[in-house]
């Protein structure tokens, strides 16, 4: 189904969970995500020609190129079928990368908190995103 105009989201959201759990410990961990690399002055190979940086270096208003690896699924069986004998998939997308372009200057006003809040809506608390 085709979304109208008015329906297309702004926003894209890629997630990656980051817990890791050992063999026999019941409990998760978070762990932090450390695939952030640095373009502010040369694109290339991870950890040759960029370095790596914090995910905290990433801020709102930065130009940053994000790579994620796309899963494609069928969904539950019962109205799985478009009409024309189309099939009907869904994707998920998980965060590989993030690579810094361009830091934005400090003081740029945005809608920050509303990002914030849209992007933290139905997710548990123990969850680590």
């Amino acid at each position: 189904m085709a979304l109208s105009a008015k329906e297309t989201r702004d926003i894209i959201y890629a997630a990656r969970f980051q817990t890791e759990r050992k063999r026999g410990d019941a409990a998760q961990t978070c762990i932090p995500y450390d695939r952030v690399w640095d373009a502010r002055t040369t694109y290339g190979a991870k950890g040759v020609m960029m370095t790596q940086l914090s995910a905290s270096d990433i801020a709102v208003n930065d130009i940053v190129l994000v790579e994620f690896a796309i899963t494609r699924f069928k969904p539950n069986e019962g109205g799985s079928r478009y009409s024309n004998a189309w099939d009907r998939w869904t994707v998920s997308m998980e965060l590989q990368d993030v690579i810094l372009f361009y830091e934005a200057p400090e003081g740029v006003d945005v809608q920050q908190r509303a990002i914030i809040n849209q992007a933290s809506q139905g997710h548990d608390s123990e969850e680590c995103f």
